[in-house]
């Protein structure tokens, strides 16, 4: 069986994690004793790029005991002397409380700030803020504008959620194409919401021309990149040799894996193929477990039978 595609959105959830200084090869080791070193020196001398790389130190324990509080104090100096990344990495600092004490409404400020400096991931997350109202005032419209400066430096899942607004036609007018073309954006860079939703408009003909081979290579990506609702539509088009050969094993393997993360249609599919020996070997107690947990999972045909 398969139901109707529908487009999917996640709360978007903030960036919170921090920068990683790139260090290479046998250089490793000598560097990573040396650095913090040398960069409090540089940072004292008011080198803020170094004040930055010194509280990732810190935060990290590379090369220093781990002090998630003096790692915030070096971020501070870092962000007041103009280095982006120490405004970002403050921000996620204030967000989660770490180091400081937690504070929305200044993680936001300094969001502001490093977006206003090229940092994408401070535009995504203050974009989220206003979307949520976390520690601003709620406001749609300037959040769908903060996903667009995002996503025009580069930052996929800003990509992905101003799709998401302009399919929902919330902060901007309602225009499916220009969200086809934003959720390709998006599963270019790896995020797999993006290709499934990219997937159902191709496969809808949403915004785009309808194309079943198409949405089912996007659904592959998707799949591949663990979204579960994917793996059950890409099975389901093995299944019935839409878009791809009719391949009744490949069903298989993908209910199975659609079923591993719960999804309960990909169970109750499965369970069926284990009844009838369908690209599987017969197997009427495995058919029944799967049954269960179909059941279980939310499938209501699954409890009848």
């Amino acid at each position: 069986m398969r139901s109707i595609p529908t487009l999917i959105r996640s709360i978007p959830t903030l960036f919170l994690f921090l920068l990683t200084l790139a260090t290479s090869g046998a250089m490793v080791a000598t560097t990573a004793q040396a650095a913090p070193g040398a960069s409090a020196a540089a940072c004292d001398g008011g080198n803020a790029a170094s004040c930055n790389s010194l509280a990732i130190a810190y935060d990290n324990g590379d090369g220093v005991a781990k002090d998630v509080v003096r790692a915030a104090q070096y971020y501070t100096k870092a962000c007041n002397g103009g280095n982006i990344e120490g405004c970002y990495n403050l921000g996620v600092d204030y967000d989660t409380g770490e180091g400081v004490t937690k504070d929305a409404a200044r993680a936001a400020v300094l969001y502001g700030k490093a977006c206003d400096g090229g940092n994408a991931k401070g535009c995504y997350n203050l974009a989220i803020d206003y979307d949520s109202g976390d520690g601003v005032g709620k406001d749609v419209a300037r959040a769908a504008g903060l996903y667009t400066k995002g996503c025009n430096a580069g930052h996929a899942k800003s990509c992905y959620d101003l799709a998401v607004d302009y399919d929902n036609g919330e902060g901007v007018t309602k225009d499916a194409a220009r969200a086809a073309v934003l959720y390709a954006k998006g599963c270019d860079g790896d995020i797999a919401k993006s290709c499934y939703n990219l997937a159902i408009d191709y496969d809808n003909g949403d915004g785009v021309g309808k194309d079943v081979p198409r949405a089912a290579r996007l659904y592959s990506k998707a799949c591949d990149g663990g979204n579960i609702k994917a793996c059950y539509n890409l099975a389901v088009d093995y299944d019935s040799g839409e878009g791809v050969a009719k391949d009744a094993a490949r069903a298989a393997d993908l209910y199975g894996k659609a079923c591993d993360g719960d999804h309960a249609k990909s169970c109750y599919n499965l369970a069926i193929d284990y009844a009838t020996g369908d690209g599987v070997a017969k197997d009427d107690g495995r058919s029944t477990m799967l049954m269960k947990k179909a059941c279980t999972a939310g499938e209501t045909k699954a409890c009848n039978r």
